[in-house]
């Protein structure tokens, strides 16, 4: 199972099947809806229409003499394989390590978004007008950013701590439990075991049973070193000792992904100390998992926080 080029993943969706390029997909389990460019926007509902191509110019691009970025992309739901046709020198945005090797007396960082062609040199850059930021990166990595924040702003970003995690998503032939949620006490390289397939429909999964280990660890724990062959054996050897029944031949697939920095590690007085989400700079903001304060990292919490930001600001 895949997750596509360009594609995107409605927040909260469960992918149990390979997403094409540049598809949109949404639901429990996930379903395509439409189609999106490599700017992120949605330029198509599938269903909408009976024409064969739309378009898409990238506002991040659509001035610039050196990219180009319009693609068309045929809708037809029954091919499931959309391809995205665009010029070779199509944008890339700067990583974060790119904008860091860009001086600040070169750089407008606020409100400029800059691209660059995959051939373009560091200054070779081009530049669009916002009427807004909102960004929702980690707190550290805002801070680093916005160089315009003030000292105070910085710090209270930068003091901001994050747990990391690595989890697995195991394709079984057999179900381990029929438990949604199983939290572990004992020592185990794996923080808990949700099994999916107690709740979607296994016909989703082809008849077979899917399975997140999840382990929370530090942005800077060896865990993230390890190789995926090495992180395999050591959860299925658990998965041995906790499950008799288990069987290493049950196991279709093993994927691995990692994210250094999740959720934020609530501290003495954290809320007093949390950055505001409207910063100092005018039409500036940062929205991210630091500012749920009294929940646990989950769609809903989320959700609540985006519908709180919208409504405040």
């Amino acid at each position: 199972m895949e997750v596509g080029r360009w594609a995107m993943v409605g927040m909260g969706s469960v992918v149990t099947k390979t997403v094409p390029d540049f598809h949109l997909v949404v639901g429990s389990p996930a379903r395509s809806i439409g189609a999106v460019c490599k700017c992120g926007q949605l330029f198509h509902n599938f269903g909408d229409s009976e024409q064969k191509e739309f378009e898409c110019v990238c506002v991040s691009v659509a001035e610039s003499d050196k990219l180009n970025s319009v693609g068309r992309i045929p809708t037809t739901q029954s091919a499931q394989t959309p391809t995205l046709k665009v010029s070779n020198k199509t944008a890339k945005c700067l990583s974060l390590s790119g904008t860091e090797k860009l001086s600040q007396s070169d750089v407008e960082f606020y409100p400029t978004l800059y691209c660059l062609s995959p051939s373009a040199t560091e200054n070779e850059f081009s530049k669009d007008q916002f009427d807004q930021v909102i960004l929702t990166c980690p707190s550290n990595v805002a801070a680093k950013i916005v160089p315009q924040l003030t000292k105070d702003e910085k710090a209270k970003l930068e003091n901001i701590k994050y747990q990391g995690i690595v989890c697995a998503s195991v394709l079984l032939k057999k179900s381990l439990s029929n438990f949604y949620v199983t939290n572990i006490t004992d020592e185990t390289p794996f923080t808990g075991i949700i099994e999916m397939s107690a709740l979607v429909d296994k016909t989703e999964f082809g008849g077979n049973a899917l399975v997140y280990l999840p382990k929370y660890v530090a942005p800077d724990d060896e865990l993230f070193e390890k190789s995926d062959a090495l992180i395999e054996e050591i959860f299925i050897t658990a998965l041995e000792k906790m499950y008799p029944h288990f069987r290493r031949e049950d196991v279709l697939a093993f994927k691995i992904s990692r994210v250094r920095q999740v959720f934020p590690i609530p501290t003495l007085n954290y809320s007093d100390n949390l950055p505001q989400m409207k910063t100092s700079l005018e039409n500036v903001f940062t929205v991210n998992s630091a500012h749920i304060v009294n929940g646990t990292l989950n769609v809903n919490e989320t959700v609540q926080l985006a519908e709180r930001f919208f409504k405040e600001f």
